[in-house]
């Protein structure tokens, strides 16, 4: 902040939005690759603080490969 008066001058104006979508990409070397959408939710009990929710389209690639990572992480009896 005392480096730029225009990042000061933005940092004090608070315009800018909470985070209520984004996409992100995921290479796993066993499942391959995962593209997840992200919605945020507020924390009412925690001001300030934020819920990220990633989750993959319905029956494609990325949901399969969840599905996958899910069953290896899975108890096994």
């Amino acid at each position: 902040m005392e480096a730029s008066a225009e990042f000061r001058a933005l940092w004090y104006d608070q315009k800018a939005g909470a985070l209520t979508r984004a996409f992100k990409v995921f290479v796993h070397p066993e499942a391959g690759r995962i593209e997840l959408t992200y919605e945020s939710f507020d924390v009412r009990a925690a001001p300030g603080q934020e819920l990220l929710v990633g989750s993959a389209e319905p029956g494609g690639r990325s949901a399969q490969a969840l599905a996958y990572l899910a069953s290896m992480a899975a108890p096994r009896h």
